[in-house]
């Protein structure tokens, strides 16, 4: 009827009386206006399962709703931050505004935190470099604004730029920020957090965001800057490139640039892998994963960094009481050391000035110093890198080596061939005649092969493989879930009995070792596409676990590594499972009123917060069927 009525007007604008008679033929049939009303109104109404998904939502929002507050309450400050700033992500979508005050509270908290945590840093290393204390191990202080700037850095550009603004104020008003040296591996926390969120952002798909971020710290050289170039340069070289040059170009005229800086800005033409350099604090060495196919780094901006690092490099030397340089004398022996053959080969008529500051200045420079120096001189320089050992070359040098050589021999084969999934490998390592070695190199080889087995869904390979490894119990369990989670629906007997399997190893771990609820975890996990009422059941179990554990570790390090000689091999495996947050994500959307009430139950505070935003979460993104 209302699509008639809708005809209706418009004809009578267009044909003006003729519509009229239209109309009286549909005031002859009354009986048909109630019919299309009711038809109407039950297209409106929602279904039973619409209903009921919808109060899951409505459940699922007011865990979240609680938890702001809860948080507020926690002993623990760093878990307080770290659920406010969850909890506002969660939020942001429904209620920004709501999201935006805990965002901001959990800031002021993160604050006083980090502050506090820094004085007791300051502390611990005045003692250990007074000799009053022995303990040179000093961890870092909490990184609590960064996290918050990853989350609302996704969310608001704004808000991301209000909270920076608040570091640089803070900087500002710091007494320390107001001296005239300046330290490019040490930037101001404003710089380094704004490049970390850059970096971030960039890593997550968001280019231009993390461009509008970075660009207003790229003015100087820092650390944090070149690692962000280079991110950049694998995703843009031309926008990366561009960035680069007119970093050097305020380079050489800044006046706080010294030999750090050009050490930094090194690494982005000649030693991409590789960030080194040495200050007045100490030595600075940074590995960074190798990309494939970027493109080469052009002749010219090589040619221009190096004209940048001459005229940097060559300035006048301050009197040494009064150098205050980040560099130093050290830095600058080092940076000129380790430069000169590059000068040597692409600009050579600097060689014999930066020759002879190098000679001006070494007799400042300690003995220990000049041995890190020739320690690091070549990092990241294709000389400096040892060709690649071939198996078949490792073999061949086993035949000609005395007994007291061939059992590191035989490690080296193992591990090489178990990292291209050839299957001697365990006869190499069997050969291996210590037995501490031999265990250690079995224990690395066994995981690789069955990682590589599952990678290539070869199941039945994996299963043989693994009822011949020699693993810890953590590395077992999460192994034989993950060829489980294999199988399709034709193999789940057999895939619920490879399961049970797991959680009788599972529950031989200590019940004080955390390992044991993360093992559950991922039991429960895996047993969802199979038998949804077990997995409630070690789900409970997990959380009986977790409450057992002397402490609880919500992200165990499961990765297999073996050093032999100089070379080190380690591989890092993705353990999400094994995580007791992502089991409730995983499990909650069955049933999120029983999945609330197991994670509710956890005793840590922290874990339990997480648990419950992770299954409020999971609910909410819950599409309903149609």
């Amino acid at each position: 009827m209302l699509k008639i009525l809708t005809i209706i007007a418009v004809t009578i604008y267009i044909f003006g009386m003729n519509a009229l008679f239209c109309s009286a033929q549909n005031k002859r049939s009354p009986q048909s206006s109630p019919t299309t009303k009711t038809a109407n109104k039950k297209a409106k109404e929602p279904s039973a399962e619409e209903m009921e998904h919808q109060a899951r939502v409505n459940f699922a929002l007011s865990l979240i709703d609680s938890l702001a507050d809860d948080a507020r309450k926690y002993k623990d400050r760093v878990a307080s931050v770290r659920v406010q700033a969850r909890v506002a992500d969660l939020l942001w979508e429904r209620d920004s505004e709501r999201a935006r005050t805990i965002f901001l509270r959990a800031w002021t908290l993160a604050e006083t935190v980090e502050e506090e945590e820094q004085k007791l840093v300051e502390e611990k290393k005045k003692k250990f470099l007074s000799g009053e204390s022995q303990n040179g191990f000093i961890p870092l202080p909490s990184n609590l604004r960064g996290e918050i700037l990853q989350f609302v850095g996704r969310r608001d550009r704004k808000l991301s730029e209000e909270l920076l603004a608040r570091l640089e104020k803070k900087n500002e008003e710091d007494a320390d920020s107001e001296k005239d040296d300046f330290d490019p591996t040490e930037p101001d926390l404003a710089t380094a957090r704004r490049l970390e969120l850059a970096l971030y952002l960039l890593e997550n798909g968001e280019t231009e965001k993390a461009l509008a971020i970075a660009d207003i710290s790229l003015h100087k050289a820092t650390t944090q800057g070149i690692v962000f170039l280079l991110a950049l340069r694998k995703k843009s070289p031309a926008a990366a490139d561009a960035r680069y040059s007119n970093l050097l170009s305020k380079s050489i005229f800044d006046p706080t640039s010294d030999a750090t800086s050009v050490s930094l800005l090194s690494s982005y033409v000649f030693t991409p892998t590789v960030i080194v350099t040495m200050t007045q604090n100490g030595t600075l060495s940074i590995r960074l994963d190798e990309v494939p196919n970027v493109a080469p780094i052009p002749e010219r901006l090589k040619a221009d960094f190096l004209r940048a690092a001459a005229q940097i490099l060559l300035r006048p030397l301050p009197i040494l009481v009064q150098d205050k340089t980040s560099a130093g004398r050290d830095g600058l022996f080092f940076t000129i050391t380790r430069l000169l053959p590059l000068f040597a080969q692409y600009l050579p008529d600097k060689v014999s000035p930066l020759q002879a500051q190098l000679n001006s200045i070494v007799q400042n420079v300690s003995d220990a110093n000049r041995a890190r120096t020739d320690f690091f001189a070549n990092a990241g320089f294709s000389s400096d890198e040892p060709p690649a050992r071939r198996l078949e070359d490792i073999l061949q040098e086993i035949e000609s080596s005395p007994d007291n050589k061939k059992d590191n021999l035989y490690a080296q084969a193992a591990r090489l061939a178990a990292m291209k999934n050839d299957l001697r490998a365990r006869d190499y390592a069997e050969k291996i005649y210590d037995s501490k070695l031999k265990d250690k190199v079995f224990a690395f080889v066994d995981f690789v092969l069955v990682q590589k087995a599952i990678e290539k869904k070869d199941t039945d390979q994996a299963l043989t493989l693994l009822k011949k490894a020699k693993l810890p119990q953590l590395q077992r369990v999460w192994l034989i879930t993950e060829i489980a989670r294999l199988f399709d629906k034709k193999r789940a007997f057999e895939a619920q009995q490879l399961l049970e399997e797991a959680v009788t190893e599972a529950r031989k771990i200590n019940g004080e070792e955390s390992w044991k609820a993360n093992a559950l975890s991922a039991v429960a996990v895996a047993f969802l596409a199979f038998d949804e009422l077990r997995s409630w059941q070690i789900t409970a179990d997990a959380v009986k676990a977790a409450n057992t554990a002397a402490f609880f570790n919500d992200k165990p390090d499961l990765s297999a590594s073996l050093q032999i000689g100089g070379e080190f091999s380690v591989i890092k495996p993705n353990t999400q499972s094994l995580n007791i947050a992502n089991l409730f994500a995983q499990i909650a959307p069955y049933d999120i009123y029983q999945a609330s009430n197991l994670a509710g139950n956890l005793s840590d505070e922290y874990q339990r917060a997480l648990s419950l935003l992770a299954s409020a979460d999971s609910q909410i993104k819950k599409r309903v069927k149609k």
